[in-house]
């Protein structure tokens, strides 16, 4: 992603400048931070001061690092390679932006999911699930000690196969698991966002939203959802999507 480090450095300044490719984009990060602080805005328009945030699988923290500059409570992130952990508290010590003071309301550890019941951290308002669920020998597992965490929303983004029928997960193996990947291998695909939504109602969310479903074009066996669920109903009328 690209951090802002300080007012005129960020950690997109080693792409290459004016490069049109759709995967140059995609490694930047450039419109991440406006799509996150859009989502927040409508989800929480007065703001995110009482708010807490977990972003599972968080890499180099962007995420949090923006719900820390909405003034988030807490903003906390965990992945399991201390190689991205690393990166977050890099940034976290020496990003110096222009009257931001967030570092004490940030908080990264290098975490495997499945040790997430161990840390005995309170209900976070908001969870990121977002590319991880492929990536887990137990998905559907995985994803239930995450969304026990939420008391409000819970964002799930994941690949997915396309052009099978929805409603099954498929399994991959990867042989030998990449930086950029997860540490099992053995992978659980889903069809399509039919078998994610009712994954992810069973875990006792009301309303689901469907806000992303595409077809990636330099991999055409591959799609990407994105579903933005809440514990109750009424709540995500302001999202423009596809009601699942």
């Amino acid at each position: 992603m690209n951090v802002q480090i300080t007012d005129s450095i960020s950690s997109g300044d080693h792409l290459p400048r004016g490069v049109g490719s759709e995967n140059a984009s995609r490694r930047s990060g450039s419109d991440a931070r406006k799509q996150f602080r859009r989502l927040m805005a409508t989800l929480y328009p007065n703001g995110m001061k009482d708010k807490r945030l977990l972003d599972c699988g968080c890499g180099a923290g962007g995420y949090c690092f923006w719900a820390g500059e909405l003034k988030a409570e807490l903003a906390y992130g965990f992945d399991v390679r201390e190689h991205w952990i690393k990166q977050a508290r890099f940034l976290r010590y020496n990003r110096k932006i222009s009257n931001i003071g967030i570092n004490k309301r940030l908080k990264f550890n290098t975490l495997n999911l499945y040790d997430l019941p161990t840390e005995n951290n309170f209900p976070f308002d908001i969870v990121l699930f977002k590319n991880l669920f492929f990536h887990l020998e137990d998905p559907v597992g995985g994803l239930r000690i995450a969304a026990d965490l939420s008391r409000d929303v819970l964002v799930f983004s994941s690949a997915v196969i396309w052009g099978q029928p929805d409603g099954s997960l498929r399994m991959a193996k990867c042989d030998e698991p990449k930086l950029h990947g997860g540490v099992s291998n053995l992978n659980w695909y889903p069809t399509g966002p039919g078998v994610c939504a009712e994954i992810i109602r069973n875990l006792g969310f009301e309303e689901l939203v469907l806000t992303k479903c595409r077809q990636v074009a330099a991999r055409p066996d591959y799609g990407r959802i994105e579903i933005i669920a809440s514990r109750r109903k009424n709540r995500l009328g302001n999202l423009r999507g596809e009601i699942l």
